[in-house]
């Protein structure tokens, strides 16, 4: 039974049941929102955890990915996910208000479905401000908005890539506990994945002799053959240096 009125739930395909629900009354205008996971199969409780939301902001949306993680948006356009590491927590995926490349200040998404790490939504212009739904006519046209992580100097070509890191790492953990800690073809693309954006950052790292920098992405990389790139790129800079003190 649940402590408090029911505000939103979702299923995803399977046995898995998320509710939400108003555990107390609001705090200085703060609504107190749980979640709580039900595998209806077994009729168990899989985590009961609370939903933050920002300060006078109201849930607007809850549904699975198609992958299986549970994300929420709230009014103000932040999408957050409920991650299963740590005992599961909610974490900032998406700021639709600050987001570099959106730009939509002033504007609302009214949302359809998070899949393959964007959100499909429909952007409800200023001029349209006030309604809880998209106009019908002329036919809306969805928009999808990558999903990234809410990092800091996201307008540099490095946080943008860290950004996508943060992501990646996010979909891995969720992809390899629904496998049971068993490599797929998935989770090994997945990885690659990854390792492609370290390598990335960790070139432009060791070009700039931040060796500390580095050393730190290198730690990082998931996969042997990623590992191997990582020594040639060291080998071919120390070879540049040596060329150019010659």
């Amino acid at each position: 039974m649940l402590p408090g009125p029911v505000v939103a739930m979702t299923a995803k395909e399977g046995s898995e049941l998320a509710v939400v629900y108003h555990k107390t009354n609001p705090v200085r205008k703060t609504q107190n929102l749980f979640s709580m996971l039900f595998q209806v199969d077994k009729k168990k409780t899989i985590v009961d955890t609370a939903l933050p939301l920002r300060p006078s902001k109201t849930l607007s949306w809850i549904g699975y990915s198609e992958i299986g993680v549970l994300h929420a948006l709230d009014s103000s356009g932040l999408v957050l996910s409920l991650q299963r590491s740590f005992g599961f927590q909610w974490s900032p995926v998406l700021d639709t208000e600050t987001h570099p490349s959106l730009r939509s200040r002033g504007a609302t998404h009214w949302p359809i479905s998070i899949s393959r790490g964007r959100l499909i939504c429909v952007v409800m212009k200023a001029e349209n401000l006030g309604r809880s739904f998209p106009l019908t006519s002329p036919k809306p046209v969805p928009t999808a908005v990558p999903l990234t992580v809410p990092l800091a100097m996201l307008d540099t070509d490095v946080g943008k890539v860290e950004a996508l890191i943060v992501q990646d790492e996010m979909e891995f953990t969720n992809m390899l506990r629904d496998s049971d800690n068993s490599v797929t073809p998935q989770i090994r693309k997945k990885l690659a994945a990854i390792d492609t954006h370290i390598i990335k950052i960790f070139n432009a790292a060791v070009q700039k002799g931040r060796l500390v920098r580095a050393l730190d992405l290198s730690m990082r990389l998931k996969l042997l053959r990623s590992c191997r790139l990582a020594v040639q790129v060291c080998l071919f800079a120390r070879w540049q240096r040596g060329r150019c003190n010659y």
